[in-house]
């Protein structure tokens, strides 16, 4: 069992925060003056309503995939859905879509049984299904450190062009992904904010015409 390995590095992105009810804002009649009370924790009224950000990703081939491609791929999207369970656990699913590309220089290749020469172009293309927990350390804190496990099956396109021949293989992998990252809300009673992460993506797979 081979492991692809892509260091994934999610940048500002836009994550909203769903409205909060009617009632959550409503001020009590029978109580004209206004009192100071203890900041709400930031789970209970930012995260707590649920999530939703889209996330655009810059990643980085390692282990037996930076084989075939080494380049970094900027071709990467995100949509994340999540909802609170308590003050430090969310759960939730995400779709994504990731590419990789990189063209090798017209040379000669030479091969047990002849040789060829030809430009080359290798294509990497990912979609992950995914499911999420993530654990948040400070739930009163207005910035919102949290550490996250995602597992996911995987639709994987590789194909390479030599000349004017295509080679593809389409497969579903397994994959797991650790992740950190943070949450940084646009204001104390705002819907918006910033959500930045880093994944570390490890695609199980056991198929040998990807062996290098």
């Amino acid at each position: 069992m081979k492991k692809l390995i892509i260091a994934s590095i999610a940048l500002i992105m836009g994550i909203y925060s769903f409205p909060a009810q009617a009632q959550d804002l409503a001020v009590p009649e029978d109580n004209m003056s206004i009192e100071a009370s203890a900041p709400e924790a930031l789970t209970n009224r930012f995260l707590r309503r649920g999530t939703f950000s889209f996330q655009y990703s810059v990643s980085l081939p390692l282990g037996d995939f930076s084989d075939f491609i080494s380049k970094p791929g900027t071709r990467g999207f995100n949509f994340e859905l999540m909802g609170v369970l308590n003050d430090n656990l969310t759960v939730g699913g995400a779709v994504g879509w990731y590419a990789f590309y990189e063209h090798y220089d017209r040379h000669t290749y030479v091969f047990e049984d002849g040789a060829l020469t030809s430009e080359i172009w290798n294509y990497y293309y990912s979609l992950p299904l995914r499911a999420i927990v993530q654990y948040y350390f400070m739930p009163d804190a207005k910035v919102q450190p949290f550490v996250g496990l995602n597992i996911s099956a995987t639709y994987n396109q590789r194909e390479t062009q030599v000349g004017s021949f295509s080679f593809n293989q389409l497969t579903w992998d397994f994959a797991l992904t650790p992740e950190l990252g943070v949450v940084i809300p646009f204001g104390e009673l705002s819907d918006w904010g910033a959500l930045a992460k880093v994944r570390y993506n490890y695609t199980f797979y056991n198929h040998d015409q990807w062996s290098n």
